[in-house]
């Protein structure tokens, strides 16, 4: 990687969810629709969602910057309200999102 590449600000983010397994189903769609949403219209460069050996739903997502989160989350979002309403009722317990700057690659 170039030091170009490094200092481009490219930013990926992990969050950690314990989901009630009776709404697996209803996290993951609205997940999906949250995640749909910031790529289409807020420069999102897309998500994974994982469910780990321990229990967690772990999700990857990558920015193009720290503005670019900041703004797509400062915006109002009210045709996300019933997924963000979904996923929060499903959500047991969770954990800060950590944001993970480039540091090298291989």
């Amino acid at each position: 990687m170039s030091e170009t590449d490094s200092a481009s600000g490219e930013l990926a983010v992990l969050y950690r969810w314990r989901v009630d397994p009776d709404h697996e189903a209803s996290f993951t769609e609205a997940w999906r629709e949250v995640t749909r949403h910031l790529r289409l219209h807020h420069g999102s460069l897309g998500s994974r969602l994982h469910r780990g050996d321990d229990g967690w739903h772990h999700a990857y997502a990558r920015w193009p910057s720290e503005a670019a989160r900041a703004a797509a989350f400062d915006a109002d979002h009210p045709e996300l309200e019933d997924a963000q309403e979904a996923m929060r009722a499903a959500v047991v317990e969770s954990r800060p999102p950590a944001l993970l700057r480039v540091v090298a690659e291989g």
